[in-house]
C-alpha cells in the first residue's frame, strides 16, 4: 500500500529525531496538520496581532500547515524542579531542541522537493518583537490549529505528552489528510479548579489566575540569562510554569 504525504511527513521527522544527537534529551515527537485555508488562522490576526501571518505569507501558494511537538524527557523536567532559577540542562535542551528543530525543517524541505512538493523555512526564526513579546508566526497557536492539544491556565499548549518541549512548523504546497481542533479541555485547573501549581511556580509573579503579564515575565527572563548565562540569547528560558502533572503528559 502507498505510503500517503501525511504518514510519509510524520515517519521522517520521527526518523529525524530519533537520529538526532544522544545529548539531546527528548521524547518521540507528535505531527499535526491543517489545511492552509483553515478560518482560525485568519483570526489569529485578532487573537495574537495584526501582523500575525497567515500560511500564505510564508509560502505562496501554501495548501498545508505542519506543526510538531519535540518534548523534553523526564530528567530534564525534573532538574527544573527545585530552583527558583532555570537549570543549566534545561536551558541547555531548550537551546539544542531549537537547533534539532531547523534541522528538521531544512531536512524536511529536501525531502519533500524529491516529491515536488514546495516546503518553507523555518519562520521561527525571525526575530522575537521585544516591544509587543511575540512572534509574527505563533507556534503555539499554530499548533493548536493542527490539533496538537489545548492551552491550558500557564498559556502554553498542553499536548498528549504535555507542554515541557519545543514546537516547530512549516508550510507546504501540497493537501494531506488533517486533524481536528481539540476542543476538550486538557487543564486541570480549566475543568474543574483543581490545580494551579503553574501560577504557585511563576518566581516572577507574571502569571497568574487571570492572566500573563508579559512584560514582568520577559524581564524577568532577561535578568536570569543575564545572569547565569552571560546573556546568551539562545539560552533565555525559565519553564517554571511547566511543573507536573502537565509538563510531560496530559493530566489524567
Amino acid at each position: 500500500m502507498k505510503q500517503s504525504l501525511r504518514e510519509y511527513i510524520t515517519c521522517e521527522i520521527d526518523t529525524i529525531v530519533d537520529h538526532s544527537s544522544p545529548q539531546v534529551k527528548n521524547r518521540p515527537p507528535l505531527v499535526g496538520f491543517a489545511s492552509a485555508s483553515h478560518p482560525i488562522f485568519g483570526e489569529l490576526k485578532k487573537i495574537v496581532d495584526q501582523s500575525h501571518y497567515l500560511p500564505s505569507d510564508i509560502l505562496p501558494g501554501a495548501r498545508s500547515v505542519i506543526s510538531f511537538f519535540v518534548p523534553f524527557d523526564l530528567e530534564v523536567v525534573r532538574s527544573n524542579q527545585d530552583s527558583v532559577y532555570p537549570s543549566h540542562l534545561w536551558a541547555y535542551t531548550k537551546k539544542d531542541t531549537e537547533v534539532l528543530i531547523d534541522s528538521i525543517i531544512e531536512e524536511m524541505g529536501k525531502k519533500l522537493a524529491t516529491r515536488r512538493v514546495r516546503s518553507s523555512g523555518n519562520v521561527g526564526l525571525e526575530p522575537y518583537d521585544e516591544t509587543k513579546y511575540l512572534h509574527r508566526w505563533s507556534q503555539k497557536h499554530v499548533a493548536y490549529i493542527c490539533g496538537l492539544g489545548n492551552f491550558g491556565l500557564n498559556h502554553l499548549l498542553i499536548t498528549e505528552s504535555g507542554c515541557a518541549g519545543r514546537l516547530g512548523s512549516f508550510v507546504i504546497d501540497a493537501e494531506t489528510e488533517y486533524d481536528p481542533v481539540v476542543v476538550e479541555e486538557f487543564c486541570l485547573y480549566k475543568i474543574d479548579e483543581s490545580c494551579g501549581i503553574c501560577v504557585e511556580s511563576c518566581p516572577s509573579q507574571a502569571l497568574g489566575y487571570q492572566g500573563l503579564e508579559k512584560a514582568a515575565c520577559s524581564k524577568w527572563i532577561i535578568e536570569v540569562t543575564e545572569k547565569f548565562f552571560q546573556g546568551e540569547q539562545a539560552l533565555r528560558s525559565c519553564g517554571k510554569c511547566i511543573p507536573l502533572p502537565c509538563a510531560l503528559q496530559r493530566p489524567k
